[in-house]
């Protein structure tokens, strides 16, 4: 086993193939279920994610430490077989896809040809990653070993069928992704509302068999520009599919109307709900929750909710909301401006005249200048400004929004489309009422700092968010892969300045910097686990740095994973933002910097 840093809480253990991974993946999570006498330091465990021949061990560095963990991961029994089951999932395919001319030229055969090798072999569910219900399937043709797009694609589609290295796998959502595409299939890949969510499991055996009343046609439109007409159609079926008739947002014309709601009179660039997340990466789903926990927590802690009631995060301000019911809010976050305006009334003009003529029609308007708990009466209004530093704001109301959980959280996942959707113009969204006091009778701050029914201490907006003019440091740890990359490599990811582009979102920041990152080893790394913090580095050798919807699994190295602080820095980034690296200053990383030096220079 070798062992490779990955951020300030996880351990990344790289294994010599499948097998082993499988064996080592099942003796830890026996152990720890059972717990092993001698093993304690896996009591501190807090997430398992097995890959194709690592698994990724996230901690508490509260509870052990990295060493305590890599002891405990050397004395594990890892001689027992894994059992694998035999079930056997048809997947029909529609060989039609973008890449399919491509991988036949790669791999010096016909189109015909890669269609029926394909076919041929039954592929094995190995695990689970990158988005819920992807499965990383093995042991098709020994033909198959085809390098990943230099670039990611930002969208493909759901039902897409492709190859990456040795592996095939069924997108089964719309997401970014780097794969090669040999088609599409019809087939529901992911259902959360079934048991299990994911169509295919670990150890399932899969055969793909040709659509073949549309094979055809499928291969032709590979081999040339024709075909559009299907494309258009598909897109169109997969964005009537994507909105069920349970997820249909309560507009204002909607029978659905709760007694106390924020209607979202203009929601902006992008707003989510979102909590502290969700935990269900052995099946595929990413974390998600809040961007700025900090923030989000702190939104909660002003209205007196517990820290993961879920908000609203508002990325790029410029909302507008209308109360209808009484409420207490509070919006913490990226320094905004905020105004409170009344219902319209019709005041006199000058003197005693009543005439029409010199009434006019006014509201009252109350500017917010810090951070903290306001009443908002029935038919008020809030609106959120643009921030003048940051990017993202936390609006929280008293009681929590009563909103569907999936998986056990409210987050709104952008990559792979679980938890409620972005807020749209006219939504209402129900208030649960508070335990306690009537919002009505909580004028101002109360004490206590937002526990059990008390309202938090007002706070001035933070001043160390970052500026499109100023350069953000974010601090790193090298690896697990920085010995993927030259010495040019690590110096130039350091000493240098990087934009954030607006190709960026939830899911990651893409970074453009003058020197392309230089990699020592060129070959295809098989997919591994993934953090939020991590820097991952595409063949283009320009980052990306995975915030809180980041793929559970990637094909290409990370560089570096930013510290815990660093990270929710980086989830207030906006786009041109300027940043610069820094070695975290920690002693763990001092030494680790010192040995990955003299590990490249041995090599």
């Amino acid at each position: 086993m070798r062992f490779r840093t990955c951020g300030d809480s996880g351990v990344l253990v790289e294994l010599a193939d499948l097998d082993e991974t499988l064996r080592v993946f099942a003796a830890l999570r026996s152990s720890k279920a059972a717990g092993i006498p001698g093993s304690n330091a896996l009591d501190a465990v807090t997430q398992l994610i097995p890959a194709a021949r690592t698994i990724l061990i996230s901690f508490d560095p509260l509870l052990a430490s990295r060493a305590d963990i890599i002891a405990a991961v050397r004395a594990l029994d890892v001689s027992t077989d894994v059992c694998r089951r035999s079930r056997t999932v048809e997947i029909p395919v529609i060989y039609d896809g973008e890449d399919l001319a491509d991988i036949a030229q790669l791999l010096g055969v016909s189109v015909p040809q890669v269609i029926a090798r394909h076919c041929a072999h039954a592929w094995s569910v190995a695990f689970v990653g990158f988005a819920p219900g992807f499965a990383y399937l093995t042991g098709g043709d020994e033909i198959f070993d085809v390098p990943r797009r230099k670039v990611p694609r930002l969208s493909v589609p759901a039902g897409a069928v492709g190859l990456a290295g040795t592996f095939s796998g069924v997108y089964p959502r719309v997401s970014s992704g780097g794969w090669q595409l040999l088609g599409h299939t019809e087939k529901t890949m992911w259902d959360e509302h079934a048991d299990p969510p994911a169509l295919l499991q670990p150890g399932d055996a899969v055969r793909f068999t040709p659509a073949r009343e549309r094979v055809v046609a499928g291969t032709a439109s590979c081999l040339s520009d024709s075909g559009e007409s299907d494309k258009h159609d598909r897109i169109l079926a997969l964005q009537l599919s994507d909105s069920p008739e349970s997820d249909k947002r309560c507009g204002p014309d909607s029978s659905i109307m709760a007694t106390t709601a924020l209607e979202a009179t203009r929601p902006g660039l992008l707003t989510t709900f979102q909590d502290d997340g969700r935990c269900a990466a052995d099946m595929g789903v990413t974390g998600s929750g809040a961007a700025d926990p900090c923030s989000s927590h702190l939104a909660n802690a002003l209205v007196g909710n517990p820290t993961d009631v879920p908000v609203l995060e508002i990325t790029g301000g410029g909302v507008r909301f209308t109360a209808h019911g009484d409420m207490v809010v509070a919006v913490a976050g990226a320094p905004a401006p905020i105004t409170i305006i009344g219902k319209a009334t019709w005041n006199s003009g000058l003197g005693a005249q009543r005439n029409a003529g010199n009434q006019s029609h006014a509201s009252e308007r109350t500017v917010v200048i810090r951070q903290e708990a306001m009443l908002l009466r029935d038919g008020e209004v809030i609106e959120i400004g643009v921030p003048t530093s940051g990017l993202r704001d936390y609006l929280a109301v008293r009681g929590g929004f009563d909103v569907a959980r999936s998986l056990g959280s409210a987050a709104t996942d952008t990559m792979s489309g679980i938890g409620p959707k972005p807020v749209a113009a006219g939504q209402l969204l129900p208030v649960l009422s508070p335990i306690g006091r009537h919002p009505s009778t909580m004028r101002g701050p109360r004490p206590n700092g937002g526990h059990g029914n008390s309202i938090g201490l007002p706070e001035p907006w933070p001043e160390h968010l970052p500026k499109s003019d100023d350069i953000t440091e974010l601090h790193v740890r090298l690896g697990p892969r920085d010995d993927w990359f030259t010495a040019t490599g690590i110096s130039d990811f350091f000493d240098q300045i990087w934009t954030v582009t607006a190709q960026s979102n939830r899911v990651g920041l893409r970074l453009q910097g003058e020197r392309s990152l230089e990699r020592r080893d060129a070959t295809e790394l098989a997919s591994e686990a993934t953090l939020p913090g991590s820097i991952e580095v595409p063949t283009s050798g320009q980052p990306v740095i995975f915030l809180r919807d980041q793929p559970v699994t990637g094909g290409y190295p990370v560089i570096a994973v930013l510290t815990s602080e660093s990270l929710i820095l980086a989830g207030q980034l906006p786009p041109g933002a300027k940043i610069r690296f820094r070695m975290s200053d920690s002693p763990e990383s001092d030494k680790q910097n010192t040995q990955s030096q003299e590990h490249r220079e041995a090599r």
